[in-house]
């Protein structure tokens, strides 16, 4: 995968536009949308990619222990590190336009849910990392790896978790140079200078959009779908995230406690407040209750979704909630233009 390429020089300059723009003190009636996106920058995502990449560091490093000594207290200690660079990873996912998607980052890192026959197909005959498809790596195949039903030969199994471990780090330093390189400073100067972003509502447009996105997701596939909301109401466990270490509830919390702070840190709130603050108070509550509702449902969510479904259709009616005030309030009170392609919750 190419790098961006950025010299000391421009990583300076990068860092100098994006200190002088960004601010830490109270909202102001004159805060504008230039500061959000160099907030949303500086504050928030170049700092989530530095964690999630620290994270797969210990993941890989947790990897290359338990393969050398593969005892179950290794085996443990490499699960807790795949649960905390899957929680870094979910907190991005309000976020991860740019370079996740340009670069296919997205679908290698998390492709779900994760297909066992192709992954015990690869464990049988092993490739070299650049021959393997979005599933047969990533995040969901190394959970398999790591939580699903043992079998096979178990150096390869270590060989194959170490070799996805190491490309989740290069997946995560990609995109931390890129954030805090070329693409962080494109970004940062929408409206002024960048190439991709003529305006700067053209980036707010690109981060709001991507949180309705996510919070679209989230209901149609995160809970609807295991709910049977696509199968007459005929429940679907097997369908939920992270099914083999039971984290799918972990997942949601993650990806809107990422939300949560996109708005807040990044300065659409301070913005929205300057507008209407009522809205932004719905919108604050709105995320409040999705959090609590999912914090709510009884852990592992495929074995709620038969044995209590209305706890996920409590947190499936806040999130959808969640998705009116952000796709119909937010959007108009912003004048921003842009609408839902049919498959933007697939």
């Amino acid at each position: 995968m190419r790098r961006l390429a950025l010299g000391a020089a421009a990583f300076a300059a990068v860092f100098a536009i994006l200190h002088a723009c960004g601010r830490d003190g109270p909202a102001t009636p004159s805060y504008d949308r230039s500061q959000v996106v160099v907030a949303t920058v500086r504050r928030v995502i170049a700092p989530a990619y530095v964690e999630f990449e620290e994270r797969a560091e210990a993941l890989e490093a947790a990897t290359r222990a338990w393969a050398s000594d593969p005892t179950p207290a290794n085996l443990e200690a490499t699960r807790t590190a795949w649960r905390e660079a899957r929680a870094a990873w979910k907190w991005t996912e309000a976020f991860d336009f740019g370079p996740a998607d340009d670069a296919h980052v997205n679908s290698n890192l998390d492709f779900w849910p994760a297909i066992p026959d192709r992954i015990e197909a690869r464990l049988a005959e092993p490739r070299p990392l650049d021959q393997l498809g979005a599933t047969e790596r990533g995040l969901p195949v190394l959970e398999y790896l790591l939580f699903g039903p043992a079998g096979g030969d178990p150096v390869r199994r270590t060989a194959y978790v170490v070799l996805l471990a190491g490309d989740v780090v290069a997946q995560a330093r990609f995109l931390r140079g890129a954030w805090e390189g070329e693409y962080g400073a494109d970004f940062a100067t929408a409206g002024s200078g960048s190439r991709s972003y003529p305006t700067v509502e053209s980036a707010v447009v690109r981060i709001v959009y991507r949180m309705a996105q996510l919070v679209r997701k989230a209901a149609d596939l995160k809970l609807g779908r295991p709910l049977g909301h696509r199968t007459g109401g005929a429940p679907q466990p097997e369908t939920v995230e992270s099914r083999f270490s039971e984290g799918s509830i972990a997942d949601l919390i993650s990806n809107f406690e990422g939300l949560e702070r996109l708005y807040v840190d990044g300065g659409l709130s301070d913005l929205v407040r300057t507008l209407d603050p009522a809205l932004d108070a719905r919108v604050r509550a709105a995320v409040g209750e999705v959090l609590a509702a999912v914090r709510s449902i009884p852990a592992p969510l495929s074995r709620t979704v038969e044995s209590d479904p209305e706890k996920g259709e409590v947190a499936f009616r806040a999130v959808k909630a969640l998705e009116h005030v952000l796709t119909v309030d937010l959007k108009g009170a912003l004048g921003l233009g842009f609408e839902f392609r049919d498959t933007d919750g697939d």
